[in-house]
């Protein structure tokens, strides 16, 4: 059974070993790490787009990348975003936005407005800008263990792959 890894730090997900237990040819071990890395990309795209977000762009979706690093498979996301919806927010007092003028988006009739508010010492007293926080979608460990299910199916694929040629 492969082994999950996060990594707090960058948000990145390695599951470790990826190996193709009946195989001794490397064209298939190296065929069938690519077809599990390309099954959790797809597979946390498919999540993604699945209704979890608000107001989804594909921003998130396409940042998604994976890379096979010897006998393990590495999942992860350029965007900083991505990793705070995977694990989650814990409520916090946004501090980082003291003293900075912030655009608020308001949807409505006739399309969006922006509105201007400025983050001032005594907003922050007054227990404005707290981020009540949120819990994780887990959205890349569900992709994961999804593919974990898959591995008969993409091991048998890359054997016949590699015998057909490809």
């Amino acid at each position: 059974m492969p082994v999950i890894t996060p990594n707090p730090a960058t948000g990145a997900i390695k599951v470790q070993p990826i190996s193709a237990p009946s195989s001794s040819f490397a064209r298939v071990e190296a065929r069938f790490r690519q077809l599990v890395a390309d099954t959790m990309v797809t597979e946390t795209k498919r999540n993604m787009q699945a209704g979890i977000f608000k107001n989804p762009t594909g921003a998130s979706a396409n940042s998604i990348r994976s890379a096979v690093e010897g006998t393990a498979v590495v999942l992860w996301s350029d965007l900083p975003s991505v990793g705070a919806q995977e694990k989650g927010v814990k409520p916090h007092a946004m501090w980082y936005l003291l003293n900075k003028t912030i655009p608020i988006r308001s949807y409505g009739f006739g399309g969006g407005n922006v509105t201007y508010r400025r983050a001032t010492l005594k907003s922050f007293m007054m227990g404005k800008w707290f981020h009540k926080g949120y819990a994780g979608k887990s959205f890349m460990k569900k992709a994961v263990d999804t593919t974990v299910t898959k591995i008969p199916d993409l091991l048998r694929q890359a054997q016949e792959e590699v015998l057909r040629g490809r």
